[in-house]
């Protein structure tokens, strides 16, 4: 075989046809001298040449040219010089299709790479034209008349040059025949790949031959696709989608059509999709865990979980532990974590399969994330973990910080509650405070019990609007008014108006309700207590299985100077129970507010003269709890009196 250029029209013998392609002849026709004969002329009746056409650009209709040189040239390539026509429309590329190329004018002393590249491709096509008569020569000998049916669409125009691999195969899964793009795509390019086993060609032959054989046995309209993975002759991977089709020849002989299509891009993007989609969901159960108002371990064993299920991976574990020391508390472990045994070097890989990822918040170090991976896992998959192991150490850190809060808070909220309720006389007495939320904020609910001089008690349970350090203050100004004032007169008259000036003293805004009792202590079930409510919801009167809301409604302290007040005094027979109690049972305990007659309908069935005032204070705290959708939402304070 040899090789020619037909250079037209270019300004000079070109230099590159003499430099680097030796034994390739050169023909170069003058502008002067060009006639579409004349090109023609020079190529055709030599098919034993791969042949390229280099029309210049003063060569006034290159489509002409091709045209006429078209007819049995599959051995022709063209480069033209100059632009495409105006209007999109080349009806060189329409005619010889991707053995056209255009170049620039001073790109001629280049061209030596370009020419290279269609030679190649010249001989590839021959190659793959002598594979074909190969081909039809040994269905001939055989005798067999498959050319009538299959064989004209296997090699002839239409699916000769389709985008999509075409094969036929044998009894035994032999190659018979294939097209250009089964060629490329499966890297038939030696005659001796005839006879060739298809499923030898792909990396798992075991599954394409069990692919193949429920296709070649199918009745209907053939199998379903199936993908396989394939390494090329020079290292390449990809996935060829595969469907297979039998049908019968004219001998009555079983042969099995199959078509080949690359869909490596469209299965290397449902990876890429299916990667994020794991990490996004993996991130997102991970930022779940870490706000749901559980425990720090029970955060960071759903994140450990999140890890394993959505990343695929064998196991994690995470260390917590300060800056510069070793992690020293394993807190959370998920999957088979036995290959996790050191997280002292958290930037190491202790050994192949294990990596360790520092956990830091604001550069300081919390902890360590640690995982294990299959050795068969894509190293796509562990590129997420990075940002997990930031999202959480900011929720190691919060929690932290959210544990530092909470102890101020209880530090702050301790002196706003009585440390002790008095002991008095034929009474039993108790109380409950529960903050809301995750108790980071302190209350502004309160309840205090303390004895008189002259042998009377007070209880106050009360209420201040708004919460954190300002209602802290506001709760210690109003619960030091109510003793104070009480050491001069008890009387409900007295001190109620004095707490009410001091709150419009302090101003803000900080109102306040308040039900302030006046106890007054007797022989057994002949104590009595005075009751007054300040803008507060009604204490219960229970008694032998009834229950009553107490008539002792008031102004709201801390809102106008001018208070109206109103006392009930009730005669405490034994097993009568007082319970005073804040908003939060009737407006924050549970998913739906409640009126205060369902508490008191909620007292009345519990069994009366049985239970002691802290059963019943437990009960209506733990029901308030359990009815509540996650953490409740407003504080509950309660204060409980049962006469004995």
């Amino acid at each position: 075989m040899s090789r020619r250029i037909v250079a037209v029209g270019t300004t000079a013998a070109p230099a590159w046809a003499d430099a680097g392609h030796a034994g390739t002849q050169v023909i170069t026709l003058p502008v002067s001298a060009v006639t579409v004969d004349a090109v023609t002329g020079s190529v055709s009746g030599r098919q034993a040449d791969d042949v390229v056409v280099v029309l210049g650009s003063q060569v006034p209709d290159p489509a002409a040219v091709v045209h006429r040189l078209r007819p049995g040239t599959s051995h022709l390539a063209v480069i033209i010089v100059g632009p495409p026509p105006a209007g999109g429309m080349d009806a060189v590329t329409l005619m010889i299709g991707e053995r056209v190329r255009r170049i620039h004018e001073d790109q001629l002393d280049h061209v030596g790479l370009l020419l290279d590249e269609l030679f190649q491709m010249l001989a590839t096509r021959r190659r793959h034209r002598a594979m074909q008569a190969g081909a039809q020569a040994h269905l001939a000998a055989a005798g067999t008349r498959i050319e009538s049916r299959l064989g004209e669409r296997l090699f002839g125009e239409l699916l000769s040059r389709a985008p999509i691999g075409a094969v036929l195969t044998g009894t035994a899964t032999e190659l018979l025949a294939w097209n250009a793009r089964a060629a490329d795509l499966l890297d038939l390019r030696d005659p001796g790949s005839l006879h060739t086993g298809l499923p030898a060609l792909f990396d798992d032959p075991g599954a394409v031959a069990g692919y193949l054989a429920t296709a070649r046995y199918d009745a209907g309209d053939g199998t379903k696709p199936a993908t396989f993975h394939r390494t090329a002759a020079d290292g390449v991977t990809g996935h060829l989608r595969v469907t297979g089709q039998p049908s019968i020849d004219d001998t009555g002989r079983t042969r099995l059509l199959i078509l080949i299509e690359d869909v490596t891009e469209l299965v290397e993007a449902q990876r890429e999709l299916t990667l994020r989609s794991q990490a996004a969901i993996a991130s997102a159960q991970v930022a779940a865990a870490l706000t749901a108002a559980e425990s720090l371990d029970r955060k960071l064993h759903r994140c450990t979980e999140a890890i394993t299920t959505h990343l695929g991976l064998t196991a994690a574990a995470i260390w917590t532990g300060g800056e510069g020391t070793a992690p020293s508390a394993l807190r959370a472990t998920s999957g088979a974590a036995t290959g996790i045994t050191d997280a002292s070097e958290p930037a190491a890989v202790p050994s192949p399969g294990v990596l360790s990822y520092p956990l830091l918040s604001e550069n300081q170090r919390v902890g360590v994330l640690s995982v294990v991976y299959p050795a068969t896992a894509d190293p796509a998959v562990l590129a997420p973990l990075p940002a997990i192991a930031r999202q959480i150490a900011v929720g190691i850190r919060q929690d932290h910080l959210n544990d530092s809060v909470r102890a101020v808070a209880e530090a702050l909220q301790r002196p706003l509650l009585p440390p002790t309720l008095p002991v008095i006389p034929n009474m039993d007495l108790a109380a409950r405070y529960l903050p809301h939320g995750d108790g980071t904020r302190i209350g502004g609910d309160f309840y205090d019990a303390f004895a008189l001089p002259d042998g009377r008690y007070v209880l106050a349970l009360g209420d201040i609007r708004g919460k954190g350090p300002e209602a802290a203050a506001a709760t210690g100004l109003v619960r030091h008014t109510i003793w104070t004032a009480a050491q001069h007169s008890p009387d409900p008259a007295y001190v109620l108006p004095l707490v009410n000036q001091a709150l419009l003293r302090l101003g803000d805004a900080r109102f306040c309700t308040l039900v302030y009792g006046l106890l007054s202590v007797g022989a057994r079930g002949c104590s009595q207590l005075q009751l007054s409510c300040a803008g507060h919801p009604a204490p219960v009167i229970a008694r032998n299985g009834t229950a009553r809301l107490a008539d002792s409604r008031g102004t709201l302290l801390g809102a106008t100077p001018r208070l109206r007040l109103h006392s009930e005094t009730i005669a405490l027979t034994a097993g009568t129970a007082v319970v005073c109690y804040t908003d939060g049972f009737t407006e924050g305990g549970g998913v739906f507010s409640r009126e205060p007659e369902d508490l008191a309908a909620e007292v009345g069935a519990l069994p009366g003269g049985t239970l002691s005032a802290a059963a019943v204070a437990d009960t209506l705290l733990n029901r308030a709890v359990s009815s509540s959708a996650g953490p409740v939402r407003d504080d509950l304070a309660l204060l409980v009196a049962v006469a004995t």
